[in-house]
């Protein structure tokens, strides 16, 4: 005699033997097959005729992963569109509050000398353009898997966070007063901000892996 709960259950079995778990449950499906069978038992058929009528009306295991995959991919590539333009506007107002720190005053006396204000608009565009380097880098990234990519990018943010902080320990101590900071408030700004040049480093290596790894699986799906 057909079992139909254990037909159900060896049915989830293959599902999660197939790696059909995201991104819609595999409850979700279990719920739709369910009502799939009810409705064809009210109809007329058998409990094995309907479990067999629903199975075919979801799909088998392979044509669902397949599917699955395919809205994973979109998915990513939604989120990598959303990093473009995050990344891009972020550079384009960095570099362009650089290029502003060379024309704008302070609001000082005595005005910051040209070199000062070169010196800050300099840290700006720097890190306006490593930071958006990745677009370009990635090319001499190798396609590294998931785990690795968590890998490299943990020890960049560490190895990044450690040479700001030795950065801000060289520049710090030689303000020793608020009036010095006061007086020197521009080359103080440009010297913090060259200290986030190595994050902005880390920045784009993270990114130029991730885009590395996007290239490699949308060319395997040519």
């Amino acid at each position: 005699m057909f079992n139909l709960e254990q037909a159900i259950a060896e049915w989830r079995r293959q599902m999660l033997t197939a790696g059909i778990k995201t991104p819609v449950p595999l409850e979700e499906l279990e719920i739709h097959l369910r009502e799939d069978i009810e409705l064809q038992m009210k109809s007329g058929m058998n409990r094995q005729e309907a479990f067999d009528f629903a199975i075919q009306q979801i799909g088998q295991a392979g044509t669902l992963r397949k599917e699955f995959g395919k809205v994973g991919e979109a998915m990513s590539a939604r989120w990598r569109k959303f990093n473009i333009i995050v990344c891009g506007v972020a550079a384009v107002l960095l570099g362009l509050t650089g290029v502003g720190f060379l024309f704008l005053s302070f609001g000082k006396t005595p005005s910051p000398s040209f070199h000062e204000r070169l010196s800050l608009s300099g840290a700006y565009v720097s890190v306006a353009l490593i930071f958006w380097s990745w677009r370009f880098s990635y090319r001499f990234f190798p396609a590294l898997s998931k785990r690795m990519r968590i890998i490299v990018a943990f020890v960049c943010v560490v190895l990044s966070g450690l040479c700001a902080v030795l950065v801000l320990h060289l520049v710090l101590p030689s303000v020793n007063s608020i009036d010095q900071l006061r007086h020197a408030s521009v080359q103080v700004m440009a010297e913090a901000l060259w200290t986030t040049l190595p994050l902005a480093l880390a920045a784009s290596i993270i990114f130029a892996l991730e885009e590395a790894a996007y290239r490699k699986t949308a060319m395997s799906d040519l």
